[in-house]
């Protein structure tokens, strides 16, 4: 996450969950570099990190649904993500990836971004819309309860639909999880 030096103030407190050789030499090159370590943030710091980001960066080899990314395109963000399926399953344009562990590639994404006129992005967000979801959960429970052509109520075993979103309009991350079990007679 590119943000301005100011921030540096506001986060100065954030630290890694253990402290080792290599995360305070990180920290330390980071502080030196104005590179501002965050840590996890939510809530109003997110919010003003996110308004004030010049683009998102998402450089990871393991994701699942990348919620954070998810986020940061409710921002309108440029974002900056690696070529793991994960991120592919999102859908963005060939130029927001670079190929996972790829420096180089990585770098040169950056600097195009720094170069370029700062504009927001547009991005479709349907698929992650949180009502949208809820009313397909509810329509699926109640088909599974629902007679089939012989009469018999319909068997399904039971199963777990995952809908984790980030509503457009948030500050911070949403999730659900159902639990669909059919009622038995």
């Amino acid at each position: 996450l590119l943000a301005s030096s100011a921030a540096s103030d506001v986060y100065k407190d954030r630290d890694t969950d253990f402290e080792d050789e290599y995360s305070a030499g990180l920290k330390k090159y980071a502080r030196e570099q104005g590179v501002v370590l965050t840590g996890f943030i939510k809530g109003k710091k997110l919010h003003a990190l996110l308004t004030h980001a010049r683009c998102f960066v998402l450089p990871s080899s393991h994701e699942g649904l990348p919620i954070a990314l998810l986020e940061a395109m409710s921002y309108r963000l440029p974002v900056i993500v690696s070529d793991i399926p994960a991120n592919l399953e999102v859908g963005l344009e060939k130029e927001a990836y670079f190929p996972v562990g790829d420096i180089a590639a990585l770098a040169q994404k950056l600097q195009q971004n720094i170069d370029a006129p700062y504009r927001q992005k547009e991005y479709p967000m349907e698929k992650y819309d949180w009502d949208a979801i809820a009313e397909q959960t509810a329509a699926d429970m109640k088909n599974a309860q629902s007679p089939g052509r012989n009469g018999k109520l319909r068997h399904y075993p039971s199963r777990l639909i995952s809908a984790t979103v980030a509503p457009t309009n948030a500050i911070s991350s949403a999730g659900a999880i159902f639990s669909c079990r059919p009622r038995t007679p």
